[in-house]
């Protein structure tokens, strides 16, 4: 978010108790006492703390009123007032492989999750459709989270169990990431978007509009809008969801009918008419890290890759849009303030020791981290 100075509050909102009270006394009658203890002195103290708490109160509310200040429910009524809604969480959803027996009846309803630990207990994911399994003994089903937010995306090869017995199935597995889990917007997004709105002229259908209205889309975490792509009135706008991942042909279909729905070019959504707006994906761009350490006494090279994976995800997940390449040096340095990490050699990025370049619409994310000794 762009740095803004917030103008100070009052000074008088500044004042203590004490000051309060002093002042208080200063206006007692020359025969009435003011030593503490005495009847003045103890009538108007409690005065001048209910009168410190009420400027305390001014004070914060002022601070609210300011989009920099502001949060949770006060940040969305700033919001609602220029028609900047905070995104709601969304369960992740994708399609899990059962195998079994042909002619197993697969309902919709039925439960398939994890195996629970004990630091993370199961995730549960319901069966969206009803299907029968075929002659190969394999067939895909879509489910969704029965909880909303990121506790939903789970890694390749961990929903495996079936918690509702079904007679014939043999096994449950979900071959790829799920990564389409939403939180509930946090305030920095939120904010983040609201500035968006107010600094950025979005009229008559210009670059900017078609950027905020697919960001407008719950699940959508931003985008890019790329003017006459495909000759006069055309435009594409390019999506990531909310967790910087590659959208999903559902949230990329989302994003369609509410800027221009079928037919393209009818006036039909936001965009205006005569304007043809196609809707895509970014793709996808995995880095491949490769590099030997020295590891510091008590830790394991687990450890290491552990700490560095988390470092990395984070690092590439904020390029995402924001930069046309991954930084070979800045990789360096987060290999280095690993925890555990005395010096490393043989950096690699995608087998070269130079910055990773990324295309328009190429977004990074980590792909395999390979450490040696």
């Amino acid at each position: 978010m762009a740095n803004m100075t917030v103008p100070d509050i009052p000074d008088f909102l500044k004042e203590d108790v004490d000051t309060i009270h002093k002042r208080m006394l200063s206006k007692a009658p020359d025969d009435v006492s003011i030593i503490e203890g005495d009847f003045f002195w103890s009538v108007t103290r409690p005065v001048a703390e209910e009168e410190y708490k009420h400027r305390q109160l001014m004070a914060a509310f002022i601070n609210l009123v300011y989009l920099q200040n502001s949060y949770d429910g006060y940040l969305d009524l700033i919001g609602a007032q220029i028609g900047v809604i905070r995104k709601d969480a969304e369960p992740s959803k994708d399609v899990i492989k059962i195998c079994g027996r042909s002619g197993t009846l697969l309902e919709s309803g039925k439960i398939a999750g994890t195996v629970s630990t004990e630091n993370n207990p199961t995730v549960e994911f319901e069966f969206l459709e009803t299907k029968t399994i075929d002659d190969t003994g394999v067939t895909e089903i879509k489910v969704q989270c029965t909880q909303d937010g990121t506790i939903g995306n789970i890694k390749a090869g961990n929903v495996t169990l079936l918690i509702t017995p079904i007679n014939g199935v043999t096994s449950v597995m979900n071959e790829h990431d799920f990564t389409n889990g939403i939180d509930i917007e946090n305030n920095n997004d939120y904010k983040r978007r609201i500035l968006e709105k107010l600094q950025t002229p979005s009229t008559s259908g210009n670059k900017s509009q078609y950027k905020n209205w697919a960001k407008e889309v719950l699940g959508v975490g931003d985008a890019k809008a790329f003017s006459l792509w495909n000759g006069n009135g055309t435009v594409k706008v390019v999506i990531i969801n909310s967790n910087k991942r590659a959208a999903d042909s559902e949230l990329v279909q989302k994003v369609k009918n509410y800027i221009d729905p079928e037919p393209s070019g009818s006036g039909e959504g936001q965009a205006p008419i005569g304007a043809t707006c196609t809707v895509v994906s970014a793709v996808e761009k995995a880095i491949d890290i490769s590099v030997k350490v020295v590891i510091a006494g008590g830790y394991t090279l687990q450890q290491i890759q552990d700490n560095l994976s988390t470092v990395i995800q984070k690092y590439l997940s904020d390029l995402a849009f924001n930069s046309t390449y991954v930084s070979y040096a800045k990789v360096g340095g987060m290999v280095l303030s690993t925890n555990g990490v005395v010096d490393y050699n043989n950096l690699t990025l995608n087998g070269g020791t130079s910055n990773v370049s990324l295309a328009d619409e190429e977004i990074p994310v980590s792909g395999a981290i390979n450490l040696g000794v």
